[in-house]
């Protein structure tokens, strides 16, 4: 395999408002070989989705435009676009939220601020099995 070719191929969308957040999680995932798109808001992310669907959404609750609550329902009422799975990542850490955010069809739910960005990556990865690299020998 050329050295230069990207061990993983997956795509995560990331939808944060805040453009320190969105940076952090930019910087980790692509060092970590995935493509990385971003969205400031709601609306914005939902055009993207739809242009371009992603393999996993990580998505921030508290934005301008649209919630992420919002955003969720709109994915999970989507048969197209209700099996991508999503990590929330928000600064809300009520229970009830966090239940909220898992009952609407969040796959897993960090809270911002709180939780390690390495943390945060093991979630992501967990979500998304490693892809077949042209290395992998068969047998």
């Amino acid at each position: 395999m050329d050295q230069n070719t990207p061990l993983k191929h997956q795509t995560v969308l990331i939808i944060e408002d805040e453009l320190p957040f969105r940076q952090i999680y930019r910087d980790i995932l692509r060092l970590d070989g995935y493509t990385v798109l971003e969205a400031e808001d709601g609306e914005e992310a939902l055009k993207m989705i739809e242009a371009q669907l992603p393999d996993l959404i990580l998505l921030d609750l508290v934005m301008p435009k649209m919630s992420g609550f919002d955003v969720l329902a709109e994915l999970k009422k989507s048969p197209a676009f209700s099996s991508v799975p999503v990590v929330v990542y928000s600064i809300l850490n009520d229970k009830k939220e966090i239940d909220r955010a898992i009952s609407m069809g969040a796959n897993d739910y960090t809270v911002k601020g709180e939780t390690p960005a390495r943390e945060v990556l093991a979630k992501i990865k967990a979500l998304l099995p490693e892809p077949p690299t042209a290395a992998t020998p068969s047998v």
